[in-house]
């Protein structure tokens, strides 16, 4: 029995700033018993990856840096750990104020859309400060496909390469002014399958595990995009990744489910609603792992009264 309890996960302490300026380097502390794999996941306001990966001890610190922003905005700090007797989770919000900018800097990389047919035309926006620079479409392999220059409009367009496999590419955004110079990117999925390949039918019934469905990320599709309080949010895997792991956060970025994702395609992964008085806006996440590392993909979700 006390082997039982000495091998059970358990996070003990997780502490960070609860106020940050932005563009500044922030600790946090942290501390977990048991056995199993500890790792850890910082995303963004919009619920991009900053940083994450496996911790290889069960206490220490984590240095996070905040990117620099004009904007204030929630970064949540994740930490979990997980073996064969179970898994646990924990959370912080860092709230990040704005800092004075100077030199070059670049935030908020987009691409539309985020899953792409060869041929098709995708649209980058971005915001960025800078006398020169670029946006280029580039190939895991480092092939540039295309460059447009930086424009304080921050705005670019590309056409996807005609792959005749799938794909996955990122925009790359750096600008330069005097002696600085700042870049950032974000990542997208040339699928060459046709969406008319798929039925386009989604299951009414989560058990209809074999009935496939296309999202619009690529990686996963809400059965249900509007549940009732209390209902499950069935969420269908159509891409399984590495490390895969499914959560349901609020629009604070605080997690209030989660539970890992099957490696079978098509897989359903059920996430149970909270109860609401008010119909509610949450965000279902997957992270899981890729060329690129650590990567996040999210889709809304609705939770109404009974």
């Amino acid at each position: 029995m006390l082997a039982l309890v000495a091998t059970t996960p358990r996070i003990a302490a997780l502490t960070a700033p609860p106020q940050v300026l932005s563009g500044t380097t922030v600790q946090a502390q942290y501390a977990a018993f048991g056995s199993g794999t500890l790792s850890y996941i910082v995303t963004a306001p919009d619920g991009r990856r900053l940083q994450g990966g496996s911790l290889p001890d069960h206490s220490g610190a984590i240095f996070i840096t905040i990117p620099h922003s004009r904007m204030p905005g929630a970064y949540t700090l994740r930490m979990a750990m997980s073996n064969a007797l179970g898994s646990v989770n924990d959370s912080r919000v860092i709230n990040s104020l704005p800092a004075a900018l100077s030199g070059a800097w670049v935030e908020g990389v987009s691409v539309a859309p985020a899953v792409a047919k060869p041929g098709q035309k995708i649209e980058v926006s971005y915001a960025a400060e800078g006398t020169s620079g670029y946006v280029r479409l580039i190939g895991t392999d480092g092939t540039i496909w295309g460059q447009r220059r930086f424009s304080r409009n921050g705005e670019a367009s590309f056409i996807v390469p005609p792959f005749t496999t799938t794909n996955e590419m990122r925009v790359v955004v750096r600008v330069n002014e005097g002696k600085t110079s700042a870049q950032s990117m974000a990542g997208i999925v040339v699928a060459t399958r046709s969406a008319g390949a798929f039925p386009i039918k989604l299951a009414a019934d989560p058990s209809e595990a074999g009935v496939p469905a296309l999202g619009e990320n690529g990686t996963f599709v809400l059965v249900k995009q509007t549940v009732r309080s209390d209902e499950p949010i069935a969420v269908r895997v159509l891409a399984p990744r590495n490390d895969m792991r499914i959560s349901l956060t609020d629009m604070q970025s605080h997690e209030i489910r989660g539970a890992a994702a099957s490696l079978e395609p098509n897989g359903i992964v059920t996430l149970q609603a909270p109860s609401v008085s008010v119909p509610t806006r949450y965000t279902v996440i997957a992270t899981f792992k890729d060329a690129f590392g650590q990567e996040t993909v999210v889709e809304p979700v609705t939770v109404v009264p009974r």
